[in-house]
């Protein structure tokens, strides 16, 4: 993620950040720091997607 964040600092922030193997959302807070960036975490296992459905809840701009 810091590599992520370093290199959009070049550029305009993002539309869309699609996170696949979002695991259990350890990134979540980093992408606070892109407001008006929709992010869709994807993740393959159901205990792991169950969790971030739970830490994603409350974030507009969050999505599983």
């Amino acid at each position: 993620m810091d590599w992520f964040r370093s290199h959009c600092g070049l550029f305009a922030a993002p539309d869309l950040i699609l996170h696949i193997g979002a695991g259990a959302g350890g990134d979540l807070e980093a992408y606070r720091g892109f407001p008006g960036t929709r992010v869709v975490l994807v993740e393959p296992q159901p205990a792991l997607a169950a969790r971030l459905r739970g830490l994603a809840a409350d974030l507009p701009w969050a999505e599983v």
